[in-house]
């Protein structure tokens, strides 16, 4: 193109129907990490009084959950790109909504792990796979900045879920509270298939809502990408062979992993260093503005700098945290100060992993690039919890943070080592 095209690098620009897919993409991720997360922060204590169920029974039907959530991309990635987007998000929503309903309605141990497993399954099709598509092919250049958008629905879900089912459960009743939450589910679901497009040039709609571009270029583009998809050469086999699917999804998940960690041993940690337990609590309960602020920065940093540096320097501002909270964890301003920065860590490596996935491979060959990469990326990142554990039970939560940067310092090595430019196609102008 001559013409060079303008976005907007600090404000998410994206226009009406750019917003609609927005705001199904926060609602994917908020009924994603709720039930799946948030939601164990009351139900576990709720069972345990009530059922008399352990925590640990209730523990390893989440980490079986996990494993079925990598499993499953296997198997929705194929149906993917036969379905597209919005049919994709679809049948995972109400997939997942039908899980709540077979515990509502049926609540024992049984059913409970039936319905873990089966949310995990449908929601990995909306969550993981839809939104990272919609990125591609409506925010190519500023998917930074909607993934930013996007992932605010889990932060927003830890600062509300659990207080709103805290409240309906006692007043309620635990069938009457999952229906209800189904029947949003339900909603949105139904919204989705009458309002969202898989694509903006089906919308009527630009890809990052840049009207620099006539009607006329944009139809072109858009034939020759679909030309483009027949013969493309990134098929599964192809991607599994580029280096670069496994310095994104190992570099990337690193640092993912050392953040999910962190929030996951916080209360023992900061125990650990001299704090009242209270303070964890407090911390995990009152920091997720710090969570909204990374997704906000994470978008702004990656149009400003590219996805790559962007990437490099919150793993840079990770092991700062890690090391200032090994050498001083006992003061109170400073386990603050690293749990914000790892709460708004969480919320960038969100973004950007999907990012930078689309800034290597691109928007036409992202649907066979991103399946494949999200599975290491899945698993290194469920080790978080793990790792701090046993390095804390073995030595210490210091010295845990100092093998943490060690960790991360691996994680930048490999961002290096990941290309800046794009090697997939070329349509749409992409960066």
């Amino acid at each position: 193109m001559d013409k060079k095209r303008s976005i907007s690098t600090y404000l998410p620009a994206f226009g009406v129907k750019g917003w609609g897919i927005a705001l199904f993409a926060i609602a994917f991720f908020y009924f994603q990490n709720a039930p799946m997360q948030t939601a164990s922060n009351f139900f576990f204590g709720f069972f345990e009084s009530t059922r008399g169920w352990t925590n640990t029974q209730l523990s390893a039907a989440m980490t079986l959950g996990n494993v079925v959530g990598v499993v499953s991309i296997l198997i929705w990635a194929p149906m993917a790109r036969k379905l597209g987007s919005k049919k994709l998000a679809f049948i995972g929503m109400i997939g997942a909504a039908a899980s709540n309903l077979l515990f509502a309605f049926f609540p024992s141990i049984p059913t409970y792990y039936a319905a873990i497993l089966l949310f995990s399954f449908f929601s990995i099709a909306y969550s993981q796979l839809a939104v990272a598509q919609f990125a591609a092919d409506w925010f190519p250049r500023t998917r930074g900045m909607f993934m930013g958008m996007a992932t605010m629905g889990l932060t927003l879900s830890g600062a509300t879920f659990t207080l709103f089912i805290s409240k309906m459960v006692p007043s309620l009743g635990l069938t009457a509270t999952l229906v209800i939450w189904t029947a949003v589910m339900v909603v949105i679901s139904i919204l989705l298939l009458i309002i969202a497009k898989d694509t903006p040039e089906e919308a009527g709609a630009w890809p990052d809502n840049d009207r620099s571009v006539t009607r006329e270029q944009l139809e072109a583009e858009f034939k020759a990408a679909e030309e483009y998809k027949k013969n493309s050469p990134w098929n599964t086999k192809a991607v599994l062979k580029c280096p670069y699917t496994w310095t994104i999804g190992i570099g990337w998940g690193l640092c993912m992993m050392c953040a999910s960690g962190f929030i996951g041993q916080l209360v023992p940690a900061l125990i650990s260093f001299g704090h009242a337990p209270t303070l964890g609590i407090v911390l995990l309960s009152s920091m997720w503005p710090a969570g909204v602020l990374g997704n906000w920065i994470g978008g702004v940093i990656d149009n400003l700098i590219g996805t790559k540096f962007a990437s490099i320097s919150f793993a840079v501002v990770e092991i700062l945290a890690c090391l200032l909270l090994a050498t001083f964890g006992s003061s109170v301003v400073v386990a603050t100060i690293c749990t914000g920065i790892f709460m708004a860590a969480m919320s960038a490596f969100s973004n950007v992993t999907v990012s930078m996935a689309t800034s290597v491979f691109g928007r036409q060959d992202f649907g066979a690039a991103w399946p494949v990469i999200s599975v290491p990326f899945k698993i290194v990142t469920g080790f978080g919890i793990l790792v701090i554990s046993v390095i804390a039970t073995n030595s210490s939560f210091s010295t845990c943070y100092y093998v943490l940067a060690a960790i991360l310092l691996i994680s930048v090595a490999l961002m290096f080592a990941t290309t800046g430019k794009q090697i997939g196609s070329q349509v749409h102008g992409e960066k």
